[in-house]
């Protein structure tokens, strides 16, 4: 059991960005024909989630469509009007962040990921040590909170990773004992997200 919290919302340009997106991504779908739609439902009945309480339910078609839409948007691909098939992404067993004012990666198994899978790497800005909420970043109806997408690494990328050029130049270099936060997850070929993890690290 966890207590509830008020959501972060911190009116960045990327998120206002990401809200654009889903807005768009919305009248899109409204625009589709009565079959594609229905493609969509089918699709989302097979996509299992769970809420902010840890509750397991599926994706409607509206929903199904706007997810794999926004991660193909983030990834370069073109919005796509049909439903794909269900495709599993693997499923990442561990996840750890390594941080210093010099290198920043990020470890992951299983490595390398399956032909097409596409690991999608998160993280926060330096943070105070004690803190430890910092959003969902890998729900595109919720508020990311403090984390950036940091990058969507290539198809089959293998362990470790290393993020330092990225995330430098998103939000500035690792700071000697603050926190790190990252979250990652697989994208399956069809762009499915799968569970994701987290790792956190005090900058050494």
């Amino acid at each position: 059991m966890r207590n509830r919290v008020v959501p972060v919302n911190p009116g960045t340009v990327n998120q206002l960005a990401r809200r654009q997106l889903l807005t768009a991504l919305s009248q899109g779908f409204r625009a589709l024909t009565n079959p594609q739609r229905l493609g969509w439902s089918n699709l989302g009945a097979q996509i299992q989630r769970l809420d902010s309480l840890g509750q397991p339910y599926t994706l409607s078609g509206a929903q199904a469509y706007n997810s794999v839409n926004f991660y193909r948007v983030l990834a370069g691909s073109a919005i796509i009007a049909d439903a794909p098939p269900f495709d599993a992404p693997t499923t990442l067993l561990t996840l750890t962040l390594t941080a210093s004012s010099i290198a920043l990666s990020l470890a992951f198994t299983p490595t390398p990921l399956g032909a097409n899978n596409r690991l999608v790497i998160f993280a926060t800005p330096n943070q105070s040590a004690g803190k430890n909420f910092f959003g969902h970043p890998g729900v595109p109806a919720q508020s990311p909170g403090l984390y950036k997408l940091i990058v969507i690494a290539a198809a089959a990328s293998a362990s470790p990773q290393n993020i330092l050029a990225a995330y430098t130049a998103l939000v500035g270099p690792p700071i000697t004992g603050m926190k790190i936060s990252a979250q990652a997850f697989v994208l399956s070929p069809n762009f499915l997200p799968g569970a994701p993890l987290r790792s956190d690290a005090i900058v050494t």
